[in-house]
C-alpha cells in the first residue's frame, strides 16, 4: 500500500496537543524557562517563586528595584511571553 501524504512527527505532536487541549498545561510547565528567556538571568535569579493561574503570571520578587522595573515594562513582558508560547496565554502579571 502506498502513502499518499506524509506527515512530520512535529505536525502529529502539534495536532495531538491541540486536539487534547494540552497547550496551556505545557506552557505552564515551561513558564520558568520562558520567564528566564524573556526577563533575563538577573531577574530570573531574583524571582523567588513563579506560578500561573487563570492566565495570570504570579511572581514573587526579592528586590524592590526589580519589582518596580517589571511594573514599568509589564505589557512588553506579557507580549514577549505570548510571542514565545505562540498564543495569548498570559493576560496579566501579578507581583507579590
Amino acid at each position: 500500500m502506498r502513502r499518499v501524504e506524509t506527515v512530520s512527527i512535529a505536525e502529529l505532536v502539534r495536532e495531538f496537543i491541540n486536539k487534547n487541549n494540552l497547550a496551556n498545561g505545557l506552557d505552564e510547565a515551561r513558564m520558568p524557562e520562558i520567564w528566564k528567556d524573556v526577563a533575563g538571568s538577573y531577574v530570573f535569579n531574583a524571582t523567588k517563586s513563579l506560578s500561573v493561574s487563570n492566565n495570570k503570571l504570579f511572581l514573587s520578587i526579592n528586590s524592590a528595584i526589580i519589582r518596580n522595573e517589571i511594573m514599568l515594562i509589564k505589557s512588553e513582558l506579557i507580549k514577549r511571553i505570548n510571542d514565545k508560547t505562540g498564543h495569548h496565554f498570559i493576560r496579566d502579571i501579578i507581583i507579590r
